[in-house]
């Protein structure tokens, strides 16, 4: 199975705004490295900073089967500077053209998709799923933790696009 991973680039934000401490955070991101690798599931992730790194290089230490790097290839606008600092994590590289073809694939990527924290380029990325369920027919499962929020997202929005809540990693053993 394959599991992308979204996050914010700012932990300190998911613990200022949720209901979680920077070590349980810490810890949470070291448990679900270790719980795909330990399952011997594929993550995809963009390699940038977040705490989807953080749950890369758990996932690396606990002899993960095999990490896929979401980049841009051709973006000159936003340019990929952000990404070199993390592309060592990578094992192999998918290529886009653009951050926003990037943005609009990363959520479907997966057979899941794990989210943690929220921040506009989240909502963005998770909003995309729309059109991939509405065109592509795609089946991805997206799964937040509730516990990196301040509140569940708007029924507006999970009327067209699903959301499962976790809120531990038992909780979140029982999809993957």
């Amino acid at each position: 199975m394959k599991i992308s991973i979204i996050s914010t680039s700012d932990p300190s934000k998911i613990v200022k705004y949720s209901k979680i401490s920077a070590e349980d955070l810490s810890q949470l991101s070291n448990d679900i490295g270790k719980l795909l690798a330990k399952k011997g599931h594929e993550i995809i992730l963009v390699p940038d900073k977040g705490l989807h790194t953080e749950i890369a290089e758990a996932y690396k230490n606990n002899k993960g089967k095999k990490i896929y790097g979401m980049v841009p290839k051709n973006d000159t606008k936003f340019g990929i500077d952000n990404t070199k600092q993390y592309i060592e994590l990578v094992d192999e590289k998918i290529e886009y053209d653009h951050w926003f073809d990037v943005d609009g694939e990363i959520a479907a990527s997966g057979d899941i998709c794990l989210v943690l924290g929220l921040s506009p380029g989240i909502m963005r990325q998770i909003c995309a799923l729309k059109y991939h369920y509405k065109f592509f027919n795609s089946k991805t499962k997206l799964i937040w933790f509730e516990n990196t929020i301040s509140q569940l997202i708007q029924k507006e929005i999970q009327e067209e696009i699903p959301i499962i809540y976790v809120n531990s990693i038992s909780d979140l053993e029982q999809f993957v």
